[in-house]
């Protein structure tokens, strides 16, 4: 082995407080390329990725800040994540006009849950622009609305461009570790002569599968179904294509 191999083979040390998106946009990019469009054609073809099925899909404009329809020709990000025992905010029947103002989340008494907040930060970062979120893209006390999206729910996920998973915590209100609260599980270091030693984090076998996130039903649907997965645990982000 060369020294080149060898260094393509050290282990990185991970930052705590924020994410490396220059890192997470190479992921990305390297899904993107030719090797993969097969199978990335074949997800589109089984889930009638054209949306002629469902036209009308509501989505998070990140950059209007406000709930808008999403344009036949855009892509977008989906949120997994656990709602707990409720919701900061919910799109419902009285307040729909109110969220479709632009500017609307930007005020300070209009944000929505910690990890929805984090996941709009998320997608402007990496340079996406909708975002659809089940609470607050489906309207939660019309039972048409509810079942309408509800039945195309698989093609919502498989059709996202990639998904936002927050694996951490139990809940709404946890947010996204790494966006805006810090990783509780950290990487030990010391220096060795000049070289930065530490200890390895739990993998993502470790950290996605015994997480409360990979216990429920709906989450094990939008896991099985999306495309691309850019995962959030306590301990670091995981991207799997």
């Amino acid at each position: 082995m060369n020294s080149t191999d060898a260094k393509a083979h050290i282990g990185r040390v991970t930052k705590p407080d924020n994410i490396d998106w220059d890192h997470v946009k190479s992921w990305i990019s390297f899904c993107s390329q030719d090797a993969h469009q097969n199978s990335r054609q074949l997800s589109i073809d089984l889930a009638d990725g054209n949306r002629k099925s469902y036209p009308e899909l509501r989505v998070i404009d990140v950059k209007t800040a406000c709930i808008v329809q999403l344009p036949l020709s855009a892509g977008y990000v989906a949120l997994s994540y656990q709602w707990g025992m409720d919701q900061r905010l919910k799109l419902r029947m009285n307040n729909k006009t109110q969220l479709e103002t632009p500017g609307f989340f930007e005020a300070a008494d209009c944000q929505p849950s910690r990890t929805i907040v984090d996941a709009m930060e998320v997608v402007e970062r990496l340079g996406y622009r909708y975002l659809w979120v089940d609470a607050l893209c489906i309207i939660q006390d019309s039972a048409k609305d509810l079942l309408l999206n509800v039945n195309k729910m698989d093609r919502i996920y498989r059709d996202a461009e990639l998904t936002i998973v927050g694996a951490a915590g139990n809940d709404a209100e946890h947010g996204l570790p790494g966006v805006s609260v810090s990783r509780t599980e950290q990487q030990i270091r010391i220096a060795i002569d000049g070289i930065t030693a530490a200890n390895m984090l739990e993998p993502a076998a470790g950290a996605i599968t015994f997480s409360r996130w990979n216990t429920r039903g709906w989450t094990y649907q939008e896991r099985i179904l999306s495309r691309k997965l850019l995962t959030f645990t306590n301990s670091q982000v995981f991207y799997h294509c």
